[in-house]
């Protein structure tokens, strides 16, 4: 049987998400599909010679500065099928708009494909997660960075509880003023749970009230080993986003047997245990300015302070017993998110879609 060709359109080159992830999903379709990638910059201006199937990946921020080119794949190509994230729980009907060109919405949660149908989507939608990278199924790790083998051997010696938080960008809306509420309030009681950001090369405001309620601040990028040593020296990590489409870090964290503590409402509860889950205190706008808030309308959630207080403490006064869940939800996780189950899911999708199967 001849095999089938499609286009891919994602930001190539880029050290963004949605390029991780495209990245991820053409190595899947190619087990079956001859994918032809499209950069961002030639998707402006590009006009396929054949009417092959056209993936847009995120099709919303590609199509929002090139609605010509949408309108010319529209009428010239076979079949359009576009990726997209919901950040809030409303898409504004500009987003909405958009997405309804396409002949089927791929999104990677439950969650993310109940804000797009809430909000007037018209076309065909269906849901396929993240898949995990495959580093995330190698054995525990030791740091092999010095910083990091010393923070390990204070751990071991003081017989400190270690909180991980990932702040790499966008401090209010991965919920930073929320992590330190809590922070502030948990280490009354457990003086040993000492609290680790992982920032990328940012400035941050939140950065400042964390540090000085004494979390300790590890900058710049890690090699696979010391990433994965990171998330092994940790116990609880703090997923305290108000929105977002998928949150990699909270997923990872639960992969490699760390607690993971987030909102009852959000994409992560698409993997988050439920009694991982807190209570959510109130809804609260999330983008104000900027590309986002012209897309991603509506609201994002905050998580119960005192509730998330009340659940550390809980934790922490029982911690072998919480490790003990985490590590049992790892494997669990590693089963349904592993490339194998994803790519799966990815294939049938498409076959569904482009091949009637």
């Amino acid at each position: 049987m001849q095999t089938r060709e499609i286009y891919y359109a994602y930001p190539m080159g880029k050290k963004v998400s949605f390029a991780f992830v495209a990245e991820q999903y053409i190595d899947m379709l190619s087990f079956k599909y001859k994918v032809w990638r499209v950069s961002e910059e030639s998707f402006y201006h590009f006009r396929p010679l054949f009417s092959f199937p056209f993936v847009i990946h995120p099709v919303i921020y590609f199509c929002l500065s090139a609605k010509h080119t949408l309108n010319y794949l529209r009428l010239n190509q076979e079949f359009l099928i576009g990726f997209e994230v919901a950040d809030t729980d409303r898409i504004s009907q500009l987003g909405i708009d958009i997405v309804n060109y396409m002949d089927l919405l791929i999104v990677p949660s439950r969650w993310c494909k109940e804000v797009y149908l809430k909000s007037g989507l018209k076309v065909p939608c269906e849901v396929v997660p993240h898949a995990l990278s495959e580093i995330f199924y190698r054995p525990k790790q030791e740091p092999y960075h010095p910083y990091l083998k010393k923070l390990k051997e204070i751990k071991k010696k003081r017989k400190l509880v270690y909180g991980l938080f990932f702040l790499w960008h966008s401090g209010r809306r991965k919920g930073a003023h929320l992590v330190a509420e809590v922070y502030k309030e948990i280490i009354k009681t457990h003086p040993n749970f000492i609290l680790i950001i992982k920032i990328g090369n940012i400035i941050d405001p939140h950065l400042v009230t964390l540090t000085k309620l004494g979390s300790i601040v590890v900058k710049g990028w890690l090699n696979d080993q010391d990433l994965l040593a990171l998330y092994d020296m940790c116990d609880i990590y703090l997923l305290f986003s108000l929105g977002g489409g998928w949150e990699l870090n909270g997923i990872e964290a639960l992969a490699r047997g760390e607690i993971v503590l987030g909102a009852e409402e959000g994409s992560w509860t698409d993997y988050l245990p439920r009694e991982f889950q807190i209570p959510v205190a109130r809804k609260v706008k999330i983008f104000t300015d900027g590309l986002p808030s012209q897309v991603h309308v509506g609201c994002g959630v905050e998580i119960d302070i005192q509730k998330a207080v009340d659940k550390l403490h809980i934790i922490l006064d029982n911690l072998d017993e919480w490790k003990a869940k985490a590590e049992k939800y790892a494997e669990e996780v590693k089963r349904k998110f592993s490339k194998e189950t994803v790519g799966k899911r990815l294939l049938e999708v498409f076959d569904k879609y482009l091949e009637g199967e």
